[in-house]
């Protein structure tokens, strides 16, 4: 599966993404516009503290907690590939960790172009932007009015393949992962039970519609989060603090 996702599904996400960005310097919809507030719902401080309101953004997006279940399926391609001893692992994960942050960083910045210059697209009541009647309140419609206006029912089509690759390679990453590891743990019930476990609640999950998700999910985000962060950096430091954690451990075995 991971060697599917690393072949097919992400280059063809990249692709899906490159059309739209590709077509937003072909087609700009307008200029740059000027820094506005988000609505009351997400934070009013995108016009005065950009930085710190997409980092609050960011932190809701579990992004370090997946990264702890992704670890074991990192690690186990880095061996697949050849790596066999600790430095080799390390040394092939920090490249290849390289090269996905460059391209990540590449897409977040023409997505942001794609946004900034996205306003004409919209009306703007009372310091708000507008779509229909209704505010906006994330860069979903952002990207849903850009894809149509560059590309028609096209960049529609577009879109929704690019979104579809998305949330398949996260979701398929994260349920192999999740489910390698609970089978390492509790080794008499097979991989493909535990996949097929994980796949199932993801199924029931689904039907609550995102905003459920959202509201079950955040008081554990909230929970787990500080201490995944804690546990990351004490991670980093282990070899200058002199204490073994037995996360470490946890990880190095489940590796």
């Amino acid at each position: 599966i991971a060697d599917r996702i690393g072949k097919y599904l992400t280059p063809a996400l990249l692709i899906f993404l490159g059309i739209l960005i590709v077509a937003s310097f072909i087609f700009p919809a307008g200029p740059f516009g000027a820094a506005h507030n988000a609505s009351p719902a997400v934070g009013d401080s995108f016009k005065k503290l950009p930085f710190v309101a997409g980092l609050i953004q960011g932190y809701s997006t579990m992004d370090a907690l997946a990264s702890l279940a992704f670890a074991i399926l990192v690690i186990d391609a880095t061996k697949g590939h050849g790596a066999t001893t600790s430095n080799a692992v390390a040394a092939l994960t920090l490249k290849s960790g390289l090269i996905a942050a460059a391209i990540l960083a590449a897409i977040y910045i023409f997505v942001a172009r794609l946004g900034a210059t996205s306003q004409s697209l919209f009306s703007l009541s009372k310091g708000l932007f507008i779509q229909g009647s209704a505010p906006i309140s994330d860069g979903g419609p952002v990207l849903i009015q850009s894809a149509a206006h560059y590309m028609g029912n096209l960049g529609q089509i577009v879109l929704g393949m690019a979104i579809f690759l998305a949330c398949l390679t996260t979701a398929t990453g994260l349920i192999t992962a999740c489910a390698e590891y609970f089978h390492k743990v509790f080794p008499k019930v097979s991989h493909i039970v535990w996949a097929t476990a994980f796949t199932l609640i993801g199924i029931i999950l689904y039907f609550g519609g995102l905003d459920q998700i959202i509201k079950w999910s955040i008081p554990v985000l909230y929970l787990l989060y500080p201490l995944t962060i804690v546990t990351v950096i004490l991670i980093f430091l282990k070899k200058w603090i002199g204490y073994n954690l037995s996360l470490i451990h946890i990880s190095e075995r489940a590796g």
